[in-house]
């Protein structure tokens, strides 16, 4: 969307212009300062309280942030709004400056359609002045890469409609590719379902995401296991970098700033092959049993109740992965209290979803199966040989 006119370069001299964007660019504010950028925050909803989200950090504090994010406290964002633009756009038309303005993804926020109509606004209090709205369709630090790239260019001595034409021609250039540690943000968020959550978070289940060419976010894969999802985003570099030695590029982290400095290295030709068991009755879901006194109330719940065991089952070779979860439905008989208070004694529940072996004495519970036998036992034998057989 461009407010104002496009005239060429050689009929009109140049006019001095400023480069706007919203916060979810997520540079440094020393980064921002030093670019000479003007910000206008989105807002930040947390603990039933609103913060601008400044890139400075000076409404709430990153300590603060992320400390409710992990005592698991839920935060939601709302868009830069027409009267936030409004404002940060009066001061420099007044100086008889025009503006290009490079916005968050139209697909992921309003913040975009937000800037347009304040760009209509503001044309008609300052009609001479030239206001180019962009959307980026990036998000994140690949916005503020996009950005970075933009004020070089600007220094470069580009026109506001030239680097206005620069951003078209190159921000489907940008690459952005992340990935999640815990799945039920995204569950929080709308982004993914309550049941791929579970069964994800259970097999320690990574989704490597990127933004699509439409700006959307896009799920292309998913690893096992945080250390696989960060070497994912590493080979992506060597995938669909070009000279990345010669390339500026941005890495962002959302309160892990050790996992963004360092990447284990791992055999890219070998397969791994993950397992793990729940055991779910009438809603609540059991791992492996703490102590004896978890295990006698596992135990309690399943006595003479149907319930089901899903095994997660998950093979990762290089940058593939598939994987599944069977479930089998079990009958238990009610349990006597004595031979239930005997079976803790003994080492066999410590170490079983559910606090039972179904190979050991358990078997004299069992008044009948559905599914599965092998995968009561934590190994589905012909699921996980289906699996396999994609990566022969």
């Amino acid at each position: 969307m461009i407010a104002g006119n496009i005239t060429p370069k050689e009929v009109y001299p140049m006019r001095e212009y400023v480069i706007m964007t919203d916060s979810c660019c997520d540079l440094t504010d020393h980064m921002a300062k030093e670019l000479e950028l003007t910000v206008v925050p989105l807002t930040v909803h947390i603990d039933g309280h609103d913060y601008p989200n400044l890139l400075d950090g000076s409404a709430i504090s990153f300590e603060d942030f992320y400390g409710k994010i992990r005592g698991g406290v839920l935060a939601t964002t709302s868009a830069a709004n027409v009267g936030q633009f409004q404002e940060a756009m009066r001061p420099i038309l007044a100086a008889g400056k025009d503006i290009v303005s490079i916005n968050f993804s139209s697909a992921l926020s309003t913040t975009y359609q937000s800037a347009c109509i304040a760009a209509q606004d503001m044309k008609e209090e300052f009609p001479d002045a030239n206001i180019y709205v962009v959307d980026s369709l990036s998000a994140s630090l690949g916005q503020g890469l996009l950005l970075y790239l933009t004020v070089q260019k600007k220094r470069e001595g580009l026109s506001a409609q030239e680097l206005v034409q620069w951003v078209e021609d190159n921000k489907l250039h940008i690459d952005h590719w992340f990935t999640v540690d815990d799945l039920n943000y995204l569950k929080m968020g709308g982004r993914l379902s309550a049941g791929a959550a579970f069964f994800g978070s259970m097999l320690s289940i990574k989704p490597v995401m990127h933004t699509s060419d439409e700006g959307k976010l896009v799920p292309v894969s998913k690893v096992r296991g945080r250390k696989a999802s960060l070497k994912a985003l590493i080979d992506k570099i060597a995938e669909l970098g070009i000279e990345p030695s010669e390339q500026v590029m941005f890495i962002c982290h959302a309160d892990c700033e050790v996992e963004a400095r360092a990447v284990a290295e791992e055999n890219p030709d070998d397969v791994v092959c993950g397992f793990d068991t729940v055991v779910e009755c009438e809603g609540e879901v059991f791992g492996k049993p703490k102590d004896e006194t978890d295990a006698v109330r596992m135990l309690r719940a399943l006595s003479g109740r149907e319930h089901r065991v899903h095994t997660g089952v998950c093979i990762c070779r290089g940058r593939r992965a598939a994987a599944t979860v069977e479930t089998t439905v079990v009958h238990f008989s009610p349990i006597a209290e004595d031979d239930l208070c005997a079976y803790v004694r003994t080492p066999e529940p410590y170490d079983k979803g559910g606090a039972y072996a179904i190979q050991g004495h358990a078997a004299l519970w069992c008044a009948g199966i559905e599914g599965c036998y092998y995968n009561i036992m934590g190994l589905p034998v012909h699921r996980t040989a289906q699996l396999l057989r994609e990566f022969t």
